[in-house]
């Protein structure tokens, strides 16, 4: 069998895995001596702990930029404003006045601040 070789690639075949033993009402498909590389169980099983540590890496990876960005507005004076676009709230971050001012009159329906 050719295992796929990334993450999502794994997740797809999972995903084919999963319907097939739910269509046809089966366990996972294993062998004795276990075969890593075709046993559906191990397959699945080791998708799945990649997938959750990838997300525990990415989660962490997010939460040091967003403490380093926070960190880096504070020592370079950068201001935050809100606006709402399309219905989407979104964040500026600028040093530049234009930007701000322009932020605020989007802010008031396109009214001068």
């Amino acid at each position: 069998m050719n295992e796929p070789k990334t993450l999502n690639e794994r997740i797809i075949q999972c995903r084919g895995f999963i319907g097939k033993m739910c269509s046809e009402g089966r366990c996972p498909k294993m062998s004795i001596p276990a075969n890593p590389d075709r046993d559906e169980d191990i397959i699945i099983t080791r998708t799945l702990n990649d997938a959750q540590d990838e997300l525990i890496r990415l989660r962490n990876e997010n939460e040091y930029l967003k403490f380093e960005l926070e960190e880096s507005k504070k020592k370079e004076g950068y201001h935050s404003v809100q606006i709402y676009q399309e219905g989407v709230d979104n964040i500026v971050d600028s040093q530049d006045p234009k930007i701000v001012a322009s932020t605020k009159t989007v802010m008031n329906n396109g009214d001068p601040a």
